[in-house]
């Protein structure tokens, strides 16, 4: 039995401490929520967010990708809206390597905060912002003072995986969005914090009912990568292997 299926049939006091040991921070596949409703918001271990915005509709849906996927959406533009994930045992990582993917959907052009890597319990860090134009242009930027880059684009209706790399002890991140690396080595400018939580949701321009849709959230520390001197690959999405 899994982790998260051993989660589901008993208690989590009941939870061995090398099972959390191993767990990686944060996976959020979907696969076992109930479908056509909204996300409970249980946390890292049942691969759940910790806090759902008011007046951001996050549901799961079966019709998108292969396995559930989560649908976000607002009717009442003018505010910024997020979900928050958090990590296992409520970990800010500060050193080493940690990776973050995720894969996205936009069914139309519009603007959408794709992802707010930031500190545990706060918001103030910009380790990588990432964001959704109506131009079909995807953009992000930091906390270094330089401007924002175009990254990459998007394609309403297709299905993108992004891959961020950050080396905590160098201060850098490296981006890539299908496999193409699209940034090496930039600077993120946060001094004294790790990561420790990611949003995803709405931007104050979103149009009221533009669909996000997000799947497999995963976050893989460095020093998990090798295992018995093998690369483990972050696990594949609906068939297709994840960039590495």
């Amino acid at each position: 039995m899994g982790l998260r299926a051993s989660l589901l049939a008993g208690p989590v006091l009941a939870l061995p401490t090398h099972a959390l040991a191993d767990a990686p921070p944060l996976h959020a596949d979907f696969d076992a929520e109930p479908v056509d409703a909204a996300i409970a918001t249980g946390g890292a271990l049942l691969g759940q967010p910790i806090t759902v915005d008011e007046g951001l509709s996050a549901i799961v849906r079966e019709s998108v990708f292969a396995t559930p996927s989560l649908e976000l959406s607002h009717d009442a533009p003018g505010l910024a809206r997020a979900l928050r994930f958090e990590f296992v045992d409520a970990q800010e990582i500060a050193h080493g390597d940690l990776e973050i993917a995720f894969t996205f959907r936009a069914d139309q052009l519009d603007f959408f905060s794709l992802v707010y890597v930031r500190e545990q319990g706060g918001s103030a860090q910009s380790f990588l912002t990432m964001e959704l134009h109506s131009t079909g242009d995807v953009l992000a930027n930091d906390a270094s003072g330089e401007p924002a880059a175009v990254v990459g684009h998007y394609v309403p209706g297709v299905g993108q995986r992004v891959l961020a790399t950050f080396h905590l002890d160098a201060g850098t991140w490296d981006l890539a969005i299908d496999d193409v690396p699209a940034v090496t080595a930039r600077a993120h400018g946060v001094h004294g914090r790790g990561i420790g939580g990611l949003l995803f949701g709405t931007h104050h321009q979103t149009a009221a009912g533009s669909l996000l849709h997000l799947d497999d959230v995963e976050v893989r520390r460095g020093d998990r990568i090798l295992v018995d001197g093998f690369e483990q690959a972050i696990t594949p999405v609906d068939g297709v292997e994840a960039p590495q």
